[in-house]
């Protein structure tokens, strides 16, 4: 029992010893320069971040481009520390994800921390980048951001291929100190450097200053280096793959909580590192490779999604245009039938209101027809008599006479008819140039009947020099009929010695043409102004209200103005006015005509 009892605590024991072991974890450092102390001067960031991880044992790798990229390939790194265009070119292939950005307290501000530096002979003759045309020139390899890629920007930026115009390319490969001895032998014209390189060197002493200067050398505030191109953000911390968020947790915390005071690098959160993927679509490397020799689809690739937005705004603003047009067109003709449709209804009514008009004066032109018949009939009576009566000598004169008579009662009465047949015909109005005097003359012969009825007297004062208007006379005259009939209606309840109406036509010193129809009646109150023109408002017993309404439109139609409004002592004013524009003037050339 005591032997099982021991088994099981043993058991356990190396359950739990198994359970705590630390699990490795693998850094891959780029070395570029091959130093001896390469391991060594990153010993204090492994160290760091060994102390702030629990449950994980990290082992640094130093390893060259190849190498780098082998061991990513097989899954043997979880973490990498690399220069930010070999990052970017690595991002192809591989999910990498910046935790960190190295920062150099040298530098200021630490996004401008890798560049490259050009060095030549200084009794060489070259002075510029394009001197370096048909040269030999040295660096590490193709994918050496810090060096050939930097360099290689800044000749196309100049107009120069770094294929097709530079004589020669020689790459050596790590340590890049030995293309110094490249340079110094005259192997090669000009060599390419990470900047700051030359400063380390001569600080330890390697390398003497005196036979070498930089090619097209740059000035940049707050940084202590020598410099050919242009300044991108320090190496990234990366982590490989998808790991443990407990395990980035540990490391992005170790990694802030280093400084520069206690000898160690410091890391700062990651910067972005959009300018370098900027340069690499420029150069058509890494993830843009697939572009080469293709700038038109480089650029789409680049700005692929702000094309996108601009299509797809190009396509709702085309598919709006057409909806617009489509609803505009379907608007237009819905409208066009609408305004047809109110067209002929109000041909309909202004006929119509032809008819009721008649309708009011029709006991009138039955009195003015009886007239003329009247006298005919006696004439005709009178002539047979004379025939009966007299010898044939005797009454030729006097038939002569009765028949002149018949005849102009004849005409009067066709006149009468010819009025009223034109006022009531049916057909589309048609403009014409008329006098308005003439115009307001025949509205009175057709009032005539009702005026006598009514024991209406007219005083009138014709202007007889007015310009001639071109409207339609029919609706003129319905007009003026529908005027002058509501100017008798307001005077029903005077006396007959105070029923009078004042027409008169005038041409005012603004040039206006204006006729006017004036009552004795009792005037308009509040609440009838305030709906003078308003459809079916009215305040005659039978009354249909549509008179004025159709009278206003009809004016306005003619290009003219309707007004109502109470004369200062008694009665009402109706005013018919056209501006001085509205037709071409022609005077005429008789007097001022009165008609009492």
């Amino acid at each position: 029992m005591k032997r099982t009892s021991v088994g099981l605590v043993a058991l356990m024991l190396l359950l739990l010893s198994v359970g705590l072991q630390a699990r490795d974890l693998y850094l891959g450092v780029l070395d570029w320069r091959d130093a001896p102390d390469g391991l060594e001067s990153w010993q204090p960031t492994l160290d760091a971040l060994q102390q702030g991880l629990s449950g994980y044992q990290l082992h640094l790798q130093m390893l060259d481009l190849s190498a780098l990229q082998q061991a990513l390939a097989v899954g043997q790194l979880d973490f990498v520390i690399t220069n930010p265009g070999h990052y970017v070119e690595l991002s192809r292939d591989y999910p990498l994800a910046p935790l960190a950005t190295l920062l150099n307290p040298l530098f200021d501000p630490p996004h401008q921390a890798v560049g490259s530096v050009v060095l030549v002979r200084r009794d060489a003759a070259i002075h510029g980048w394009q001197d370096l045309r048909q040269r030999r020139v040295a660096a590490v390899s193709p994918q050496a951001f810090g060096g050939y890629q930097l360099i290689r920007d800044q000749l196309e930026q100049r107009g120069l291929n770094a294929e097709q115009h530079i004589g020669e390319w020689l790459f050596t490969g790590y340590p890049m100190e030995q293309l110094l001895l490249l340079l110094q032998s005259g192997e090669v014209d000009a060599v390419v450097l990470r900047s700051c390189l030359p400063e380390t060197l001569i600080a330890e002493g390697r390398l003497d200053a005196d036979w070498w200067r930089v090619l097209e050398p740059q000035k940049v505030d707050g940084y202590p280096c020598q410099l050919s191109s242009d300044l991108y953000p320090d190496w990234p911390f990366l982590s490989v793959g998808i790991q443990p968020p407990d395990l980035l947790r540990q490391v992005v915390v170790a990694l802030l909580q280093t400084h520069s005071e206690q000898g160690l690098p410091e890391w700062s959160a990651p910067l972005s590192y959009q300018p370098v993927h900027t340069l690499f679509a420029r150069l058509r490397l890494g993830p843009y490779a697939g572009f080469s020799g293709h700038s038109l689809l480089a650029l789409i690739h680049t700005y692929r999604y702000f094309l996108l937005f601009l299509v797809i705004l190009f396509v709702a603003g085309l598919a709006h245009y057409l909806r617009v047009q489509v609803l505009i067109r379907r608007r237009t003709a819905e409208l066009q039938l609408a305004m047809q449709q109110s067209r002929e209804r109000q041909q309909e009514l202004t006929h119509l209101s032809r008819f009721s008009l008649m309708g009011e004066l029709a006991t009138g032109l039955a009195h003015e027809l009886n007239q003329p018949l009247t006298a005919i009939v006696n004439y005709a009576q009178g002539s047979q008599r004379l025939l009966q009566k007299l010898p044939a000598d005797a009454i030729q004169q006097q038939l002569h006479d009765a028949a002149r008579h018949m005849a102009a009662q004849g005409e009067r009465a066709a006149e009468i008819i010819r009025h009223l047949r034109g006022f009531l015909r049916k057909e589309v109005p048609q403009s014409e140039w008329l006098d308005p005097d003439q115009v307001f003359c025949e509205a009175i012969e057709l009032m005539e009947g009702r005026l006598r009825q009514t024991e209406v007297k007219v005083d009138w004062q014709l202007c007889g020099a007015l310009p001639l208007i071109q409207v339609s006379r029919v609706e003129l005259l319905q007009v003026l009929i529908n005027l002058l009939a509501n100017a008798v209606d307001a005077m029903t309840q005077l006396t007959a010695a105070r029923r009078t109406l004042l027409l008169s036509s005038r041409l005012t010193a603004e040039g206006n043409i204006q006729l006017d129809v004036e009552d004795h009646g009792e005037g308009l109150n509040m609440e009838v102004q305030q709906r003078l023109f308003e459809p079916f408002f009215t305040t005659k017993a039978s009354g249909m209200g549509l008179g004025l309404s159709l009278c206003l439109n009809l004016i306005e139609q003619m290009g003219g103005q309707l007004f109502l409004f109470n004369r200062e002592m008694e009665g009402c004013c109706a005013r018919i006015q056209w501006p001085a524009d509205a037709f071409a003037g022609m005077k005429r050339e008789d007097g001022e005509h009165k008609n009492d």
